[in-house]
Order: C-alpha cells, then sequence, then structure tokens
C-alpha cells in the first residue's frame, strides 16, 4: 500500500511539472503576441508613410529627397530608415555610419514588396541582432521605382515586454503550486482512507478463516473423550471376568 507522505509527494511533483511547463508555454506564447503586435503597429506607421511618399512624387533614386525623408521617419520614430531602388540597392541608410548604403538587401519578401506593393516583414541580421524590417513600396506617378524600410529591435521589444509581466506569472504560479499542494494532501488523505478500508474486509475475513478452522479443531477434541470411555468399559468387563474366575477356582 502506497504510504501517504509518498503519495502526496508524487502529486506535488507532478503539479509542480505541470505548473512550471505551462508557464513557459505561456511566456512563450505572450512574447509572441508582443512580438506580432509590434510588427503589426510598424506595418501600420510604414503604410501610412508609403500614403505620404506617393504624393511627393519623387523616385527612390533621388538621394538628397529621400535623405531628408528618412532623417524625419528617424526623427519622429526613433526607428531606422532604409530607402532601396527598385534592384533592392540600399541607396539611403538613416543609421549614423550609413552602413548598409550601397548594399543589396537579399529578401524575396521585399522583392515582393517592389514587384507588387505589399507591405511584408522580415528578419534583416545585416542591421544588428534582432532587427526586424518592414518594407512599403515606394511609388510615384510612373509606379513602384523603389522600398522605404523601417527597421527595429522589435525582438527586443517583445523580451521586454514580457520581462515585465514574468513577475506576475511568476506569482501565480506560486500560488498555484501551493493550491496543488493543498490539493495533493487531500488527495493523499483520501487514497490512504480508501486503500484502508479495502484491506479491512481482507483482513476481516482471513480472521474469520482461522477463528472457523479453531472451531472445527475444538469440535474434534471434545468428541474423542468417547471413544475412550468405550475402551474403559470394555477393559472394566475384562477384569470383572478376571475377578469372578479366580472365586469360582479358589471355591472349587
Amino acid at each position: 500500500m502506497v504510504s501517504r507522505a509518498k503519495a502526496m509527494a508524487v502529486l506535488v511533483a507532478l503539479s509542480v511539472v505541470v505548473i512550471l511547463s505551462m508557464g513557459a508555454v505561456e511566456t512563450r506564447l505572450l512574447q509572441n503576441h508582443f512580438f506580432n503586435a509590434a510588427v503589426e503597429q510598424v506595418k501600420a506607421s510604414a503604410q501610412q508613410l508609403a500614403g505620404a511618399v506617393v504624393e511627393l512624387d519623387v523616385p527612390a533614386e533621388d538621394r538628397e529627397t529621400c535623405r531628408e525623408v528618412a532623417a524625419w521617419i528617424y526623427y519622429n520614430t526613433g526607428l531606422r530608415v532604409l530607402i532601396t531602388d527598385s534592384a533592392s540597392t540600399v541607396v539611403v541608410d538613416s543609421s549614423a555610419g550609413e552602413s548598409l548604403a550601397g548594399e543589396v538587401i537579399e529578401s524575396e519578401l521585399l522583392k515582393s514588396t517592389i514587384a507588387t506593393g505589399k507591405t511584408n516583414s522580415f528578419e534583416l541580421p545585416a542591421a544588428g541582432q534582432d532587427q526586424v524590417a518592414v518594407s512599403v513600396p515606394w511609388q510615384t506617378a510612373d509606379g513602384i521605382s523603389g522600398s522605404l524600410i523601417i527597421v527595429g529591435p522589435l525582438k527586443t521589444f517583445a523580451r521586454d515586454a514580457t520581462d515585465q509581466i514574468k513577475p506576475f506569472i511568476l506569482q501565480a504560479a506560486m500560488g498555484a503550486i501551493l493550491v496543488a499542494a493543498a490539493g495533493a494532501f487531500a488527495l493523499s488523505s483520501g487514497l490512504s482512507k480508501g486503500a484502508a478500508s479495502q484491506a479491512a474486509p481482507e483482513r476481516a475475513g482471513h480472521d474469520d478463516a482461522e477463528t472457523g478452522s479453531l472451531y472445527d479443531q475444538a469440535q474434534g477434541n471434545a468428541g474423542e473423550p468417547e471413544d475412550h470411555g468405550d475402551e474403559v468399559a470394555d477393559q472394566t468387563g475384562d477384569i470383572g471376568t478376571t475377578v469372578t474366575q479366580t472365586e469360582e477356582e479358589q471355591t472349587g
């Protein structure tokens, strides 16, 4: 039979494993939620900027105008801005060193933006760790001449937002573990009582069997004196016959 302490330990261990696993899953889901929300927010802003670019009616190859646009966006959003031509070559880089100026960005999603005008998001390791780019078309009256790319550490934003909520998740996990421990204590008590009540009839049956065996043995012992009485009577009769014969011999 499993002891109460062992049953409680097993239940508490299982509860802790489940709660910690769920906490890890919830943390991951929250981080993905914050990341997707950040991407959608940048996409919405980039699409508004793309609409303003159309009104400028300036091709992406106009470096001076593109540089002013990039500087204005960077000043108001704090996000890095890249402007490319139709061949995905960076014309303007709003970063201080302009490290990507003249570089070709190899991305099928960026090519899709230039070809179809669709807004896309993709990782851009060339811009730094955790950097995610959102591309919108750079359009003029003659069509799409390049792309406007907004780059930011969106993964870092999502991770920081999740870290701010982690203390509350840990508090909730600790509360759940305490509740699970209390439940395990009550459940282990019930299991122990159930095992004890199940063992009681078996013990009672065993005791009844022993009692019956003792009773049969006693009955057998009680019947033995009757047989001994018959033997004693036979022996007494033999002695009486012997005495009578002896008296007759003496009288004769």
